[in-house]
């Protein structure tokens, strides 16, 4: 008895032309099958009641991960890179004050 599962693939596949052509195309999961109706595509489940592959599954399931951690982490340099140019303007602030004043001395609070 065979078992059905819809696979994943990657973004770039021409799915409805390698339907066409016959062209086989490669899952996340590294498997090279041929689109048909009853092989899985886009990540629908296009055979009804067939479960995702779970090889596939777990591939985009890090691949989202992978991206989220990666925005998250050019979020935090963005903040690093404000506060270190606030760092910088208050620095320069500070010196001024203290040259306008004339208190050249650091002074330790």
């Amino acid at each position: 008895m065979m078992v059905t599962v819809n696979h994943m693939v990657k973004a770039g596949f021409d799915l409805n032309l390698a339907m066409i052509e016959g062209t086989p195309i490669e899952a996340w999961c590294g498997e090279r099958f041929t689109p048909s109706v009853t092989v899985g595509t886009s990540g629908r489940a296009d055979v009804p009641g067939a479960p995702h592959c779970d090889r596939c599954q777990e591939v985009v399931d890090n691949w989202r991960k992978f991206i989220r951690l990666k925005d998250e982490k050019n979020r935090l340099i963005r903040e690093m890179r404000a506060v270190e140019k606030l760092q910088g303007t208050l620095q320069k602030q500070w010196r001024k004050e203290r040259e306008r004043s004339g208190n050249l001395a650091p002074q330790l609070a």
